[in-house]
């Protein structure tokens, strides 16, 4: 992937659009961002954020490339070199790039992840989740976690989702916690149990 922002923002142009439109005027295929168990959409348009419903749509806005409403998102460890996380008074990172390439090469990055599941796009509550801590919850039980983004009861107790190898699976909810979200995650010792 690119310096351009956002997945959603880099895969619309390949959806195609309506005759004589620019890419950022079309609605596009914008519904192939949505999943059919979230048709909803409470929330205003200037409300850029995670949505509060696990059966709704976020909207995001990008000043040169169009909105876009959805309900998947991208394993942000997978396509930002720039995340990195605060641990003992240093800033360490924990990305999927490769050497000095902060741009992914899925079949490298899944080549060397000793055929461990990578996940890419998933069921989210917002455009990307970036898990970062095993002991992260299930949304409501902390709204602040990024596993809430992912973890939450839009399938009851299930959630699609497709890896860096190209499988597509519905996964039970507390086995999100066994993918390998970032290179050094490591899976807690007791998964969690769903609260509902």
């Amino acid at each position: 992937m690119d310096g351009r922002p956002l997945w959603v923002y880099q895969i619309k142009p390949y959806l195609g659009k309506l005759p004589d439109k620019a890419v950022k005027d079309t609605e596009t295929r914008d519904r192939i961002f949505t999943c059919p168990s979230a048709p909803e959409k409470p929330t205003p348009d200037s409300d850029n954020s995670p949505t509060p419903s696990p059966f709704a749509q976020y909207f995001t806005n990008h000043s040169s490339m169009g909105k876009i409403q959805g309900s998947y998102g991208m394993n942000r460890w997978l396509y930002d070199p720039t995340i990195k996380q605060a641990k003992a008074g240093k800033t360490v990172s924990k990305n999927y790039w490769i050497g000095n390439d902060p741009r992914t090469n899925f079949w490298k990055v899944q080549k060397q992840s000793n055929h461990q599941s990578i996940p890419l796009f998933f069921d989210c509550r917002w455009r990307e989740a970036s898990p970062s801590k095993n002991t992260e919850k299930y949304y409501p039980q902390d709204a602040d976690d990024e596993m809430g983004l992912v973890a939450n009861m839009r399938h009851g107790r299930t959630a699609n989702v497709s890896f860096a190898d190209g499988s597509t699976k519905t996964i039970p909810l507390p086995e999100l916690w066994t993918l390998k979200w970032t290179p050094s995650w490591t899976p807690p010792a007791n998964l969690p149990k769903v609260p509902w």
